[in-house]
């Protein structure tokens, strides 16, 4: 579930800014809300999501700039592994970055822009394997996923594909004959290009989409919620107070109000789904045992561990008694 939502994110189903709603999810992957509230601290904790007190998960959407300054440390971390790598690079990772290259070429070919982006990563991912830098590497990774949902080598354009798909060629060369001046001056030269694209564009969140047709029909949901910023409680009075015992709402605007009920709602999942387990009658009886056992010790030993003789003996004698009226009566019987 975790890689599925964070594969969502990364390839722009769920584009930059969209509220990721608990429900829809758990709903989606047949699980409880635990788990997806689980799946998306990870991810909080990747930089893919953000989590705000009152408002739930959203993607993380950047701001102005960020994904520029992205590209520049994706660069260099990558041109950091480029120069180890190509001194390490074997003949099975030359035909790993043969076929990496070979289904990026298919996807210029055909114009599939989300195949691009897919191919695109797997052959800088080859390059960059032989530096045997797992940390690194992962660095490599968390970066390249905060920029991918912002989709930037969508409409390409043939004449800009064909120059981008050339410059690959001539790096795939350089890292095959194990020229390293030649990789990394290529390398370089093709991430300024990359850079200068996303600087000379604006990436808007697409709308989110709507949930699957499962989602609604298990939790009633009729739509993804709107964006972070375009949320129907922006701009509006919503004032809680607490007034004997009780949380009251007050807010100026019925759609804020539906809004932060809510909220209120899936703040209150996690105690639901507590409460139902700890009412499972395997987890009443488990409870149920464990609090006879601990009467049995209190009742056996003194706090510090100790037998408590005096009532052992009396238990003792009770269970002698009983047997042994049991046994006269069994011997009365017979006769």
């Amino acid at each position: 579930m975790l890689d599925a939502i964070r594969r969502d994110i990364v390839e722009g189903v769920v584009p930059p800014g969209s509220v990721l709603e608990v429900d829809v999810l758990a709903a989606e992957h047949d699980v409880s809300r635990i788990p997806v509230r689980e799946a998306l601290m990870t991810l909080v904790g990747e930089g893919l999501v953000e989590h705000r007190l009152r408002r739930g998960y959203t993607v993380t959407r950047l701001a102005d700039g960020e994904l520029a300054q992205l590209y520049s440390v994706r660069g260099a971390l990558e041109l950091a592994a480029l120069a180890v790598a190509v001194r390490h690079v074997a003949d099975e990772d030359v035909a790993a970055a043969a076929l990496a290259h070979e289904a990026l070429q298919r996807a210029v070919r055909d114009g599939d822009e989300r195949e691009y982006h897919r191919a695109s990563r797997a052959f800088h991912a080859a390059l960059t394997r032989p530096s045997r830098m797992p940390r690194l590497l992962a660095v490599f990774d968390r970066v390249w996923d905060l920029t991918d949902p912002y989709r930037p080598m969508d409409d390409l354009g043939a004449q800009e594909a064909a120059r981008l798909h050339a410059e690959h060629g001539a790096m795939l060369a350089a890292f095959a004959a194990g020229d390293a001046g030649a990789l990394l001056a290529g390398a370089a030269a093709h991430q300024e290009n990359l850079s200068a694209r996303v600087r000379g564009r604006q990436f808007a969140p697409q709308a989110p989409p709507a949930p699957s047709r499962r989602a609604r029909r298990r939790t009633g949901a009729g739509r993804h919620a709107p964006p972070a910023g375009d949320d129907p409680c922006d701009g509006q009075e919503v004032a809680v107070t607490a007034s004997e015992g009780k949380a009251e709402i007050t807010t100026s605007d019925p759609r804020a109000l539906e809004r932060e009920v809510e909220l209120r709602r899936a703040q209150l999942a996690g105690t639901i789904d507590e409460l139902t387990d700890r009412l499972k009658p395997a987890a009443i009886q488990k409870r149920a045992l464990a609090s006879a056992r601990e009467r049995a010790s209190a009742f056996a030993t003194h706090p510090d561990g100790s037998p408590r003789t005096a009532r052992l003996a009396a238990v003792g004698g009770v269970v002698l008694g009983v047997a042994a009226l049991l046994v006269v009566r069994a011997v009365r019987g017979r006769r």
